[in-house]
């Protein structure tokens, strides 16, 4: 008896250890204004003592929400970046909830085989897409503008002057030109 107390003892007081395979993301949650933003990153770190495999997807909206690479292999503390292309362009406005499950499993098979996994919740408030001003708009509208008034301004002037008597050197100097008389008649 006294056996079997001092054995369970000794596996109360030293347990065995289990490794388990995990990571870290950040951020943790997302939130993201369309079509603001199109584009994010996931930024994974093996937190497990062996090197693991870890898989990235979204729960809802698989067409929409695209993982870039949808699998990486990491090493122990090595970071991974994913990339998280959103294209909601069919979409009503609204706000879109699910959530990026990342699966990770052990690379090698005679390890503990359970995989752990996170949820990363996303929101994504659709609006409607509303013209911007652009530099290039803000260029042709100003430039534009200030062209078209200097021709206003131009067309003024030149019809509000009085009309005088046309010199020999203007442009009407070809088509509308008195016959000199070389004789003096």
């Amino acid at each position: 008896m006294k056996f079997v107390k001092a054995l369970v003892l000794l596996f109360l007081f030293f347990p065995i250890g289990v490794g388990a395979v995990g990571v870290s993301v950040s951020p943790s949650s997302l939130e993201v204004l369309y079509p603001d933003k199109q584009d994010l990153e996931l930024v994974i770190q093996n937190i497990s003592l062996e090197p693991v495999s870890v898989y990235i997807y979204p729960d809802d909206y698989k067409k929409s929400i695209v993982a870039s690479p949808d699998e990486i292999k990491l090493l122990p503390d090595e970071f991974g970046r994913i990339s998280l292309s959103l294209d909601f362009s069919g979409e009503e406005s609204g706000v879109k909830n699910t959530q990026i499950s990342v699966v990770t499993k052990a690379i090698d098979k005679r390890s503990f085989n359970a995989a752990s996994g996170l949820k990363i919740p996303i929101s994504i408030n659709i609006h409607q897409e509303s013209w911007r001003w652009s530099a290039a708009a803000v260029f042709v509208v100003a430039f534009g503008s200030l062209f078209i008034l200097a021709i206003i301004v131009q067309l003024i002037f030149i019809l509000s002057r009085p009309r005088k008597k046309k010199h020999w050197y203007n442009l009407n100097f070809l088509s509308h030109h008195k016959k000199r008389n070389i004789f003096g008649k």
